[in-house]
């Protein structure tokens, strides 16, 4: 019962950022950075990774140039999952990758995305993206501008493929569901 509760409290967290973000801002790169932030712990919190992940760090990778780093960094010394650090990394290469189970491609380069889908294991990894047409090609989520809101793209297929499971309300919030590979 208790952990039933404390999944409420959580969801209606995620409902209140998700509502946050819709509010009309001026589109600074740090606000953006922060409402991505807030939705890429959410979405942490909220799905179900495979057993590998579970019970060990959340190595939170940012690959190529973006603030979201320092906003993820920031949000990880104020919160925290329980049982588990959070610990987030900027690499500029895969090579500097290692073990992680959130990566975020700051680059928009596809070359770089197809290196990312056809040389790491995808098991229990979450992708995201900030990059127009990413979720259609490989990407687990991806944000994108609609107007003055930032709002997400999910390619489920990708999801269920990397053995992340989703719930129901968190699709019902995608600004739009892919189901290919």
């Amino acid at each position: 019962m208790r952990l039933r509760k404390n999944k409420i409290r959580l969801l209606l967290l995620f409902i209140s950022v998700l509502i946050f973000s819709q509010t009309t801002y001026s589109q600074t790169a740090t606000k953006k950075e922060n409402i991505m932030a807030a939705y890429i712990y959410n979405f942490i919190k909220f799905f179900e990774w495979p057993d590998s992940n579970k019970g060990n760090d959340l190595i939170i990778s940012v690959i190529g140039k973006s603030d979201i780093a320092e906003s993820l960094s920031s949000l990880a010394e104020k919160t925290t999952l329980p049982g588990r650090n959070i610990i987030v990394k900027e690499i500029s290469n895969m090579a500097q990758l290692g073990k992680t189970s959130v990566l975020f491609i700051a680059t928009k380069s596809e070359k770089t995305l197809r290196e990312i889908k056809y040389n790491l294991p995808m098991n229990g990894l979450l992708t995201l993206s900030y990059a127009k047409g990413f979720a259609e090609k490989g990407v687990g989520i991806n944000f994108i501008d609609m107007g003055d809101k930032i709002k997400f793209e999910i390619n489920r297929k990708v999801l269920e493929t990397n053995g992340i499971a989703t719930g129901s309300r968190i699709l019902a919030l995608a600004a739009k569901i892919y189901d290919s590979y």
